[in-house]
């Protein structure tokens, strides 16, 4: 049995290489043909897992596939775009600091969308999550906040973790019959064609 610990290390590790490497990449491959390159390499790998359960949930995936092309739109057709183009003008560090402002942008995202209430606790977080990103960003000088600016690049990659966080919220609507798996594969299927 794998261990839980383990496997949130490697989804860290994960997401902090796609970063990385994202940014290493700048000028040898295009981020739309990086963007295609993740997402082949990514069905290649769910597809024997994920096939089986496509074939099982075919009726469902026709019958709903407005909801699944429009997932597929907002969290792997531009999310992932956005983000390596925006890593062709800011750092890795920025775009992995950036993409922790997720979480809050999917509470204020749920809250635009569906009216979500956001309780204290959550509001607490935010503020909490909020701080440690100006504190990295100013590297913990108050001052630095009044000469702040965002270059070209972090202003693209916010724009992905808006994508991300819009894609979120929506997951709401997926259909329910419709294993976990076999929606990331569908959609990472639409996002190749996007």
């Amino acid at each position: 049995y794998a261990s839980p610990y383990l496997l949130l290390t490697l989804t860290s590790l994960f997401w902090s290489l796609n970063w990385v490497i994202g940014r290493a990449l700048v000028g040898e491959v295009s981020p739309l043909a990086l963007t295609f390159i993740r997402w082949v390499v990514a069905v290649a790998v769910m597809m024997p897992f994920a096939w089986p359960l496509i074939r099982a949930h075919a009726g469902a995936i026709r019958r709903h596939w407005r909801t699944v092309a429009w997932l597929a739109f907002w969290g792997t057709g531009l999310h992932n775009a956005f983000a390596y183009v925006g890593l062709h003008y800011t750092t890795a560090t920025n775009g992995v600091i950036l993409n922790s402002s997720i979480p809050v942008m999917i509470i204020l995202t749920g809250w635009l969308i569906y009216r979500d209430t956001i309780t204290r606790v959550q509001a607490l977080g935010v503020a909490v999550s909020m701080a440690g990103v100006l504190a990295v960003l100013t590297g913990g000088d108050p001052a630095v906040l009044a000469t702040l600016t965002l270059n070209k690049g972090d202003l693209i990659v916010i724009a992905g973790m808006v994508f991300w966080a819009v894609y979120t919220v929506l997951l709401r609507t997926k259909p329910a019959q419709l294993p976990g798996l076999a929606l990331l594969a569908c959609c990472g299927i639409v996002g190749l064609v996007l």
